[in-house]
């Protein structure tokens, strides 16, 4: 019997550094202020601390590049 597996769809986004710092900010701020479980699932944490770490390795590779 075949599963029927349903996977999210990926997202292809352009941005300039500008916008890169200005997300890293927000998910900054947004993990200080997380209102924690059972209010949020707590993937989202841990999902929020890699989308964080993914941005500021993306902020150095271009300060190493300038």
């Amino acid at each position: 019997m075949e599963e029927d597996f349903q996977q999210d769809p990926d997202y292809v986004m352009q941005m300039d550094m500008r916008d890169v710092k200005l997300l890293y900010k927000s998910v900054c701020f947004y993990l200080q202020n997380w209102p924690g479980y059972p209010a949020c699932p707590i993937e989202e944490q841990r999902e929020l601390s890699y989308m964080k770490d993914y941005l500021y390795r993306l902020i150095l590779e271009d300060m190493w590049n300038k």
